[in-house]
Parts: C-alpha cells; structure tokens; sequence
C-alpha cells in the first residue's frame, strides 16, 4: 500500500537538503517538479486559517486520504493555526485530507495593506530551489480570470520551507514557492487559471520545469479552479443568529460576516416576533464616521437593523424572534446565499454601546 509517509521519505532523499534551507549550495540533479498549488490565507494569522492544495487530487503522490481501519488509524500530520484539523478515517475507509483540492477558500481581508487586500496567497511550491528573484517571479506565471484577462496582484518569491513537511501550513507554509496575492479579492463561484511559463521557471543549474509527476513540461503549464460561493464567515460574525443563545437590546444591530464582498441591495429578510412581521434593512458596514462612506466601507460585513412603517431604522421591539435572509455577492451576482436563525430582544439600550445602530452608520 502506498502511503505519503513513504513518498515523504522518498522525495526528501531526492530532493536533499537545499530544499529545506536556501543556505546550502548544492542542488539536486534532474527537472524541478511543481509540487503544490496552495491556496490559503495571505497572513501566517489570518482570519480564517484556511489553506487548500490544488493539486492534492485523490491518488496524487501528496494526499493524505490513505486506507485506513481501526487497526490502521489516521495518523495526524500537522495543526492549522494551531488548530487540529480532521484526520479521522471516514466511511469510505480513508483517512480525511484536510489540503484535499476542492473549490478554492474566500478569505476577507485583515488589512488593506498591499499584498493582502484579498485575503488570499496562491503559493506555487516547487520540488527545490529556483534560479528566481522577485523581480523575475512577475514574468513566471500568473492567475487569469474566466475571460482570459490577467489578475491584478503581487508576485514574490519565497526560497524558504519544505515542499513536504510543515507543522502548520498556515504559520510555515510550504516552500519554495512563487507567491502571488491578489490586489482586490476573488470573486465568489468563478473560474480562474494558473499561467506557468515553463521558460521562466528553472532551478540554478537550468533544470527545466516538470508536472508534479516528473514529466518535463514546454510551454505554458496551466491549472484551472474555481472559488466557492459567497457563504457566512463564524470568525467575523458579531450575532451568529444560526445558533442559539443571540441576544439583543433594542437599538442594537445584528452584524453578519461572509467569506467575500456582498450587496447589501440585494438582502431580503423576514423577521418575525410573537406572529409580527418586523422590517429589516441591510447595509454595509462603514463604522462610525459617515465622511469615511467612500473609503472605509466593508460589504463582508452585512448589519441588520429594524426598520419602522415608513422604512427608517428603528428600534427592534422586545421579543423573541425568527429570521430568513437571502442575498447576492457584491462582484457581479454569480453566487449567492441564504441563512435563518433565532435571536431575541430585551433589556434597555446602554450609552455608548459598540454594537449600537448609532456605532454603524448607513451610508448613502
């Protein structure tokens, strides 16, 4: 039986130690394989801890999804973000794959800062080192959307990492790698491809570029994937309405988190308390300052508010309530989502309170 543990030892023995650490001076012989194409958060402590390898398809030499019983457990292999992720053996008798390829993961965004307005880095990791600066990583490959047009972002290379063994993907990712990161996020349910120019990508002794099957690649080498839907995100979501426990004073707001950008025009919501129809608004949120309207404004985060007769906010009535929303993705519509949950209102407002509408203004 095959098992990563064995291809693991297999590929450091081929690969040496230069791999590893850049300091060393000698590199091995025969092509540079392309190993990994992952897709994770573009900070080591990023919102959402996630990471996904393109390439981890089911009997490809890096999967973990191993057949596995109860005397041949599921052996952990490494934390994300220091969290465990689940190895456990599964119904079909294979061990679970937590980097297994899929749609790849939306990310919001932690800072505006250039490199990690997206969220996201899509790390291209080779099998050893590259002759390869960041200067040259631009003119080595790039990410195109479904029309062909290329995306808008930095490319970089990081000589540091193992292709195989990390402790946590996210904290130590995988290397080398060439880097990119999106200047404005992914768009939701959209096709996007990996442009490798083979003739760009060689080791320091002008090995030529090979499949992560060894076999030499001329041209462009290309991977093509698609991102997942708009969907909410627990780790930014102030009132996860969706489990229990939510509760409220009046005047305030219940904000709802997403792995991507939302219209807020696009949200309709029923809410209900005792039999009563109670008006809902939605709108991004924007902070405190309305003068920031144009710049501060951040549709991953969708507030809710009350409304009166007339469709001004107002005040949510005491009760316990019920509600149903569904809305679109902010980049076009492509993707959308839905939600219901339970929240209830009591208790009186209090001065100064963060999570008041007065804390959240409604920008034009």
């Amino acid at each position: 039986m095959r098992t990563p543990y064995l291809f693991a030892a297999l590929m450091i023995a081929a690969v040496g130690c230069d791999d590893v650490h850049s300091g060393q001076q000698g590199d091995p012989s025969g092509p540079v394989r392309l190993v990994r194409i992952m897709v994770q958060d573009s900070q080591p402590f990023g919102i959402r801890a996630v990471a996904m390898d393109l390439l981890n398809t089911p009997g490809s030499p890096l999967s973990t999804a191993v057949a596995c019983s109860d005397i041949q457990p599921c052996l952990p292999q490494f934390v994300l973000a220091g969290s465990n992720p689940d190895f456990s053996c599964t119904a079909a008798g294979v061990c679970n794959d937590p980097l297994a390829a899929g749609v790849a993961p939306l990310v919001p965004a932690v800072t505006g800062a250039p490199g990690e307005e997206a969220g996201i880095q899509i790390r291209l990791v080779f099998s050893k080192l590259l002759d390869m600066t960041d200067a040259k990583a631009a003119g080595a490959f790039e990410v195109l959307d479904a029309t062909g047009a290329k995306v808008a972002g930095m490319a970089s290379w990081d000589p540091s990492g193992s292709p195989i063994n990390s402790s946590d993907p996210i904290r130590s990712p995988f290397g080398p790698a060439l880097v990119f990161k999106p200047a404005a996020p992914l768009a939701p349910h959209q096709s996007y491809t990996v442009r490798i120019d083979s003739s760009k990508v060689v080791d320091r002794a002008g090995s030529a570029l090979a499949d992560q099957n060894g076999a030499v690649v001329s041209g462009f080498l290309t991977k093509p994937f698609t991102t997942e839907d708009v969907q909410m995100l627990a780790a930014t979501t102030l009132t996860n309405v969706t489990a229990p426990g939510v509760q409220l004073t009046p005047d305030q707001i219940l904000q709802i988190g997403f792995n991507s950008g939302v219209d807020p025009a696009t949200v309709a919501c029923t809410a209900t308390s005792a039999g009563t129809a109670v008006g809902v608004r939605a709108y991004s949120e924007a902070g405190t300052d309305a003068a920031k309207c144009a710049t501060a404004l951040d549709d991953t985060l969708v507030n809710l508010v009350a409304t009166d007769a007339l469709g001004a906010p107002a005040d949510w009535p005491a009760g316990d309530y019920g509600i149903s929303c569904s809305g679109k993705d902010s980049a076009g519509g492509a993707s959308t989502f839905s939600f219901s949950g339970t929240f209830q209102v009591a208790g009186a407002p209090a001065a100064g309170d963060p999570n008041s509408r007065a804390q959240h203004v409604i920008c034009p």
